[in-house]
């Protein structure tokens, strides 16, 4: 067992943020019956989001030069390096993790950026001495307006080893699973042909989120709600 420890180190004046990961996505407001998908709500709240502290210009003129990308001063938090409509966010910490641990660096799950999308990255931040960036590539030529509180990216923090030494195995089923999977499709076709759920399913305006939910996956889950502790600024 590796216990985890994540500590940032300051070094610069200005940094960006790191705030635990938000649950829901504005486009869910749309079809609220995803609000009760707890696989696709835990992964948007697992883990931290890196977000701009200041607002941010950025302009790609389509050439592959790193000079033709620009970013606005922004206080050092922005810099071009390597072309090709990309650019990259200066963090302003070293991030250092406790013996074993990475960061895994991702794009903000289940959410569109319109400007940008971020590399991944896999971090030995438990060696790193230096403060970690994140590059992004701009989604098409053109100058955009990156308000401060934008989502960069998440960051996760991760046991490499394990993973690394895991071998994925195709068997057969068991037999419980097979039995599990034949009670719940009975259950399923049973909950859909109720009148409760025909009544629903066949209302004008169409109400998504007032159809009922049996929650065959809430009742094997450990966990509840995800919800990540608090960044402790010393500021």
């Amino acid at each position: 067992m590796h216990d985890l420890s994540l500590k940032l180190y300051q070094v610069k004046e200005y940094t960006h943020k790191l705030v635990p990961a938000e649950r829901h996505r504005d486009w869910q407001k749309q079809n609220p019956y995803v609000f009760k998908c707890r696989p696709l709500n835990n992964a948007n709240c697992f883990g931290w989001d890196l977000i701009t502290s200041k607002d941010i210009s950025v302009s790609w003129n389509g050439d592959t030069s790193m000079h033709d990308v620009t970013v606005d001063t922004c206080h050092g938090l922005a810099i071009t390096n390597f072309g090709h409509g990309t650019f990259t966010f200066v963090t302003g910490y070293t991030f250092h993790t406790s013996e074993k641990w990475a960061l895994y660096i991702t794009p903000i799950p289940n959410e569109a950026n319109e400007i940008f999308y971020p590399y991944s990255a896999l971090v030995e931040t438990d060696n790193l001495k230096y403060p970690l960036f994140v590059t992004v590539k701009l989604n098409r030529p053109g100058t955009f307006f990156i308000n401060k509180g934008t989502k960069i990216c998440k960051i996760v923090p991760v046991l490499i080893e394990p993973v690394l030494k895991c071998v994925p195995e195709i068997s057969c089923e068991p037999d419980e699973f097979v039995e599990y999977r034949s009670w719940q499709a009975k259950e399923r076709k049973k909950f859909q042909q109720s009148e409760e759920f025909q009544r629903v399913k066949n209302a004008r305006p169409y109400r998504s989120e007032k159809l009922g939910w049996q929650k065959f996956y809430d009742k094997i889950s450990n966990f509840t709600i995800f919800k990540m502790k608090d960044v402790d600024y010393y500021k």
